[in-house]
C-alpha cells in the first residue's frame, strides 16, 4: 500500500470511528508503570475535578450496556481543558423509546478504573444537549507539565434504569502551565528542563532558556515582547505532545523529548521553536506554523491510530503552506513533506 493510500486509510478510518487518543490495547501493554501510573492519577483527578451543576461521582465503572437502542452522538473533536477554565460537554441523544425518557448520562475517564460520574439531563430540552461545566484548578497538581490526552466514555441512562450504547470522546488536558516540571524528568535525562521547547522539563518550553513565557522587550515602555515567544511556546507543547504519543505508541523510551524510531528528536525540536521564536513576526512567516500547531494538536489525538513517523509530518503540514526555511533547516529530512500531503483537507 502506497503512503497516500495509507495516509487516505487513516482519514475515512478517523472519521467513521472519531479521534481516538492513546494508543489501544497494543499500546497499553508497551506502557511504562511510570505512565500508566500518571495517567490514572490524572484521569481520577479529572473525575473529581469537573464540576457539573447536577453531578455527583459514583463509585465503580461505567455500568453495562442494557438498552441497545440508545444511543447518542457527538463531534469527533477534542475536548480541550484547562484547569481552573469552564468548558461544555455537548451531544445528541437518539432514544426511540418515548416512555422511557433519558435522565442522565454517564462519564469515565478510560484510566480511572474506580469511579465514574453521573450528570441529570433534561431530555426535554431537545435532543441536542449542553452541559457546562467547570475544571477544578488543582486537576494537574503532582503531575508532569506537558499535555495529556485521554479517552473518556460516555452513555446514556433512562427513567427505569436502561443504559445506552458506550461512545468514547476525546479529551486533551493542558497541564503546561500548572503540572510540576520537575516531574517531567523522569522521562528524559539530566538535561531536562533547560527551556529548550522539548518538552522534557523546566523550562517554559519557548525555547529562550528562561523560565517565563512572558519577557519584557527592554524598551522601559512596560508592553509585551515584539516577539513570537507564547507562539514558540504552543508550538514546541505541539510539537512535544505528537512526539510522545508517538513514543508510546512505538513502545520506544522517550529521552530528550525523543525517541528512537520516532518522528522528531529533543534537539530539533528545540532547534525549531528556537528558529520560530527568533524568526520575524510577519504573517508569512508565522502563518504557517500556527497553522502547523493546530494541525498538530489535533494529531496528538490519534496519532497512535496509525503509529507511523514517515507519516506525520504529511499529516502535520497545513496544504498551500511552506514552512521558514529556518525551522527547515532544524531537521530538513523530517520536514520535506511528500507528494501525500496534497491529499490532506
Amino acid at each position: 500500500m502506497t503512503q497516500q493510500h495509507r495516509l487516505m486509510s487513516w482519514l475515512l478510518a478517523s472519521v467513521l470511528a472519531g479521534a481516538g487518543l492513546g494508543c489501544g490495547d497494543d499500546a497499553a501493554d508497551s506502557t511504562t508503570d511510570g505512565e500508566s501510573a500518571t495517567r490514572r492519577k490524572v484521569a481520577e483527578a479529572l473525575t473529581a475535578g469537573l464540576d457539573f451543576e447536577n453531578g455527583v461521582e459514583r463509585v465503580g465503572r461505567l455500568p453495562a450496556v442494557t438498552a441497545e437502542d440508545l444511543e447518542l452522538s457527538a463531534d469527533d473533536a477534542p475536548i480541550d481543558l484547562t484547569p481552573g477554565s469552564g468548558s461544555i460537554l455537548q451531544f445528541d441523544i437518539d432514544n426511540p423509546d418515548d416512555s422511557d425518557e433519558v435522565v442522565a448520562t454517564l462519564l469515565q475517564f478510560e484510566d480511572d478504573e474506580e469511579n465514574h460520574i453521573e450528570v441529570d439531563v433534561d431530555e426535554g430540552e431537545g435532543p441536542s444537549i449542553s452541559l457546562d461545566f467547570d475544571v477544578a484548578s488543582n486537576v494537574c497538581k503532582g503531575v508532569c507539565a506537558q499535555r495529556y490526552s485521554l479517552r473518556m466514555q460516555q452513555a446514556l441512562k433512562r427513567r427505569k434504569g436502561g443504559i445506552g450504547k458506550h461512545f468514547t470522546r476525546s479529551i486533551s488536558l493542558d497541564c503546561r502551565k500548572d503540572g510540576d516540571a520537575k516531574l517531567c524528568e523522569s522521562t528524559s535525562d539530566a538535561s531536562a528542563g533547560d527551556g529548550d521547547g522539548d518538552g522534557d522539563g523546566d523550562g517554559d518550553g519557548d525555547g529562550d532558556g528562561d523560565a517565563s513565557a512572558s519577557v519584557g522587550d527592554g524598551d522601559g515602555d512596560g508592553d509585551a515582547p515584539a516577539s513570537n515567544s507564547s507562539l514558540a511556546s504552543e508550538f514546541g507543547g505541539a510539537l512535544g505532545a505528537v512526539n510522545s504519543q508517538l513514543c508510546s505508541c512505538l513502545g520506544a523510551t522517550i529521552t530528550n523529548g525523543g525517541c528512537k524510531g520516532g518522528w522528531l528528536t529533543g534537539a530539533e525540536i528545540s532547534c525549531m521553536v528556537k528558529a520560530f521564536e527568533d524568526g520575524p513576526t510577519d504573517q508569512a512567516f508565522t502563518e504557517p506554523v500556527n497553522c502547523m500547531t493546530g494541525r498538530l494538536n489535533a494529531l496528538a489525538a490519534t496519532v497512535a491510530s496509525f503509529c507511523d513517523p514517515s507519516m506525520v509530518t504529511d499529516m502535520a503540514l497545513c496544504p498551500g503552506t511552506v514552512l521558514p526555511d529556518e525551522i527547515v533547516a532544524c531537521a530538513p529530512s523530517v520536514l520535506t513533506p511528500s507528494a501525500a500531503t496534497d491529499a490532506m483537507p
